[in-house]
């Protein structure tokens, strides 16, 4: 981001089989300001339990994010300030 002068991103698209969580863990450690995720979670697969994804969820939600859309694994989160 610091490259490209980038201050901010818009929307996060994210469907890396099972890597998400990482990923998602580090915007939140790293306070990257992000208005929207879209996410597929991977909890499918059997070496990613269900209560990972839940986890993942409340940590977004209390990151300051809404989930505003779910079908199936497909999960879409608005950041709240963003409205």
């Amino acid at each position: 981001m610091e490259t490209n002068e980038h201050t901010s991103i818009d929307l996060l698209k994210i469907d890396i089989e099972g890597f998400e969580y990482e990923v998602l863990e580090s915007c939140l450690a790293e306070r990257i300001p992000i208005r929207q995720i879209c996410v597929e979670f991977h909890d499918s697969f059997p070496e990613i339990p269900k209560a990972r994804t839940q986890r993942m969820i409340r940590a977004l939600e209390s990151h300051g994010f809404d989930l505003i859309h779910r079908h199936r694994h497909d999960h879409t989160f608005l950041r709240r300030d963003a409205v």
